[in-house]
């Protein structure tokens, strides 16, 4: 099944579903990777994005002890796998600025080029537990409940990245646009957001995501011996100038999606 639930059918059955399905799906591209394509990486770790802010749509108030740990340790498994992803980006986004040598920018450090077992096996591990640990009493009023209060939450964080400009703020703000992408898509059939509106907040997603990139690589540049000096500087450059546009043209789309 895919990323969404359906009126009609029993709603813990189909959680159980969407969550198996995301976990299987992350752990069958991690175990392949970097073949057949290294694309399978960015698709697993959405994979587990996508559970995570299937948690946060369950929760109440707060979560559970149970839920929170749960949380936790897949934030923590996306953050291992950062680097490989980082590697991704820097290689493809520096391309344009290699000069005769195709391998300048390939070495990020000492990245193994397959994933470690133990990352899998504890996606299945948490998988195995999803039932007994996550699982509480819901119904479609709670999953609304939750999504109004993410929205609120996500509303919160682009007030206050638009007052202080801070990397913190920007990183939150990045967060909860992703959260409310997905909850719209899980929601799809019981939400009453239009479509244009649903298309805006995807394209800032993207936005956001994309000045994260810029932010990626402007860091790696900052100690780069890869690359000759005047490339280094171009190159910083182009990623500053790219990444402010990139940032005004998000927080313009925001200011119009947050009106009111």
């Amino acid at each position: 099944m895919s990323y969404r639930f359906e009126p009609g059918k029993p709603l813990e059955e189909q959680l159980r579903a969407v969550f198996a399905e995301q976990i299987q799906f992350a752990i069958t591209n991690l175990r392949v990777y970097p073949e057949p394509e290294p694309e399978g990486l960015h698709s697993a770790r959405k994979c587990l994005k996508r559970l995570r802010a299937l948690l946060r749509l369950l929760r109440k108030k707060k979560f559970k002890p149970a839920q929170k740990a749960y949380n936790t340790r897949l934030r923590e498994i996306a953050f291992e796998l950062s680097p490989y992803r980082d590697k991704e980006v820097i290689d493809l986004l520096l391309l344009p600025f290699q000069e005769q040598n195709m391998d300048t920018v390939s070495n990020l450090g000492s990245i193994d080029a397959e994933i470690e077992d133990s990352v899998i096996e504890e996606l299945e591990a948490l998988g195995n537990t999803f039932d007994r640990t996550v699982l509480s009493p819901f119904a479609v009023r709670h999953l609304k409940k939750g999504m109004e209060t993410c929205r609120e939450i996500m509303v919160a964080a682009y007030r206050q990245y638009a007052i202080t400009k801070s990397q913190v703020h920007l990183h939150e703000f990045r967060k909860r646009v992703k959260d409310h992408t997905y909850h719209m898509e899980l929601m799809d059939a019981f939400s009453s957001q239009d479509t244009y509106y649903r298309t805006q907040v995807g394209e800032l997603e993207d936005l956001l995501g994309d000045a994260r990139d810029c932010d990626l690589v402007s860091d790696y540049l900052k100690d780069s011996k890869e690359l000759p000096e005047q490339t280094i500087k171009d190159a910083k450059v182009h990623f500053i100038l790219t990444r402010d546009r990139i940032m005004k043209e998000a927080m313009k789309l925001a200011e119009g999606v947050f009106a009111g």
